[in-house]
C-alpha cells in the first residue's frame, strides 16, 4: 500500500510541498523566513570562550578502530557511531571515546555491502545501513553482527530510524514510476506500506551532488534538508511539515539556471551563497554550513537574538561535524584552532594525530 502525502497536515496550504522554496511560497505561521543580510555579523571569536570546552578523544590504537575520513556521526542509545570513509566501516565508541566495536563487512556476500551511502541507529542500538549500490537496508547489532537486509522498491540517499520502527528515507531525484519527483518515504520496518512526501520542485540536478546530510534529529524533530536548497523541514514522524525554515540570501541566492546545472556553471555558482553539509534546527538556534567561492565557512545562528556567528576568514575553527538531539559535534584537528589553550589530554591527543571531538550545546 502506498499513498502519497500532497495537502500537508496541520492546516499548512500546499504552497509548502515546493521543494526550495519556488515560485509559490507563502509565509505562514509555520514558515520561518530568515533574512540574512538583516542579521548581525559575527565571528566564531565572537562566541564565549566556554562555547569549545567539552571534548572527546577518541581512543584506539588498533587499526579497526583508527577513523582515516569521518563522514557521518549518530549519537544515538549511548554511544557515537562515526563512518569511515576512507575504509568503509562504522566505528562504536562510547560517549567518553573509549571503542566498542567496529562494523566492516564491505563485499558481495551474505550480510555484506557494496557501499556506505547512509546509515542510521535505532533506538536498541542497532546499525541500519543504507547501501545505495545494491538499493538494499542492512540490519546489524551493535556488536556488528549481520541480521537481515531487506530490498528497497526505491533509490535512496538519506535513511533515518524512526521510534515506532519504521523508517524515513531521502529519495534520489532519479527515480521513475511512482516515487518521480517525491523527496521522502515514510515505510515500516519491513519497508512496506509507504508514504511518500515532499514534492521536488523540477530545479535539482540529478547529476552534481553537494555534501550533505538530508536527514537529521534534533530536540525540535526530524530535520530534512538537501544542497542547493536553502530550506529546511521539520517533520513529524508521518512525513507531515511541522515547520519550515528558509535562509533568503536576497541578491546572493543562485538563481534556477545555475541551481539546475551547477556542473557547468561553477564559476557562476561561486559568486552566491548556499547551505550545504548542515542545515540543523533547534529550538532558539540554527548551525549548518555555507558554500562560498573560498570553500565552506560553518555558522550559528542565535534566532532570538538574530545575530549569526561564522567561522572566522583569519584562523582555522573546529570543523562542524554533525548534530545531535542534544548537541553539536565539531572534529579538532589541532590545538590552534581553539580559542582558548587545549586541556593537557586534548594537546596530547591532537599532537599524536588522534580524532578529537569537541560537543557544544545548542545556543
Amino acid at each position: 500500500m502506498m499513498k502519497v502525502v500532497r495537502a500537508l497536515l496541520l492546516g499548512i496550504t500546499a504552497a509548502l510541498v515546493l521543494g526550495c522554496g519556488g515560485k509559490g511560497s507563502e509565509s505562514t505561521s509555520l514558515e520561518t523566513l530568515i533574512d540574512y543580510n538583516s542579521l548581525q555579523k559575527l565571528k566564531f571569536s565572537d562566541l564565549p570562550d566556554s562555547t569549545f570546552s567539552n571534548f572527546v578523544i577518541l581512543k584506539g590504537e588498533d587499526r579497526e578502530f583508527m577513523i582515516g575520513d569521518p563522514e557521518n556521526l549518530v549519537k544515538r542509545a549511548g554511544n557515537y557511531y562515526i563512518y569511515d570513509g576512507m575504509d568503509g566501516k562504522i566505528v562504536r565508541f562510547s560517549l567518553s571515546g573509549d571503542p566498542l566495536s567496529c562494523l566492516s563487512k564491505k563485499g558481495r556476500g551474505p550480510g555484506e555491502y557494496l557501499s556506505i551511502t547512509d546509515f542510521d541507529v535505532d533506538g536498541n542500538g542497532n546499525i541500519w545501513i543504507l547501501d545505495g549500490r545494491a538499493r538494499k537496508v542492512l540490519e546489524y547489532d551493535k556488536e556488528s553482527s549481520f541480521i537481515k537486509a531487506l530490498d528497497l522498491p526505491f533509490a535512496a540517499e538519506f535513511i533515518k530510524c524512526l521510534e515506532d520502527g519504521g523508517f524515513f528515507f531521502g529519495l534520489a531525484p532519479w527515480n521513475e514510476d511512482e516515487y518521480k519527483g517525491m523527496q521522502l518515504a515514510v515505510t515500516n520496518q519491513e519497508i512496506k506500506d509507504i508514504t511518500l512526501a515532499l514534492e521536488f520542485s523540477g530545479k535539482e540536478s540529478s547529476d552534481f551532488e553537494f555534501l550533505g546530510e538530508g536527514l537529521d534529529e534534533t530536540e525540535d524533530g526530524i530535520i530534512y534538508h538537501r544542497p542547493i536548497c536553502d530550506t529546511a523541514y521539520v517533520l513529524a514522524g508521518d512525513g507531515s511539515i511541522q515547520q519550515k525554515y528558509v535562509i533568503n540570501f536576497k541578491d546572493k541566492t543562485v538563481p534556477d539556471d545555475v541551481r539546475t546545472d551547477p556542473e557547468n556553471n561553477i564559476d557562476k555558482l561561486d559568486r552566491y551563497l548556499l547551505i550545504a553539509k548542515a542545515f540543523n534546527v533547534y529550538s532558539s538556534s540554527i548551525a549548518g554550513s555555507f558554500r562560498k567561492a573560498s570553500g565552506y565557512t560553518d555558522f550559528i545562528i542565535d534566532t532570538q537574538s538574530e545575530k549569526i556567528y561564522e567561522q572566522d576568514d583569519e584562523r582555522e575553527y573546529p570543523i562542524l561535524f554533525n548534530a545531535a538531539k542534544d548537541e553539536l559535534v565539531f572534529i579538532v584537528t589541532g590545538p590552534d584552532e581553539l580559542p582558548s589553550p587545549a586541556p593537557a589530554d586534548v594537546a596530547k591527543a591532537l599532537s599524536e594525530g588522534q580524532l578529537v571531538l569537541a560537543t557544544v550545546k545548542p545556543l
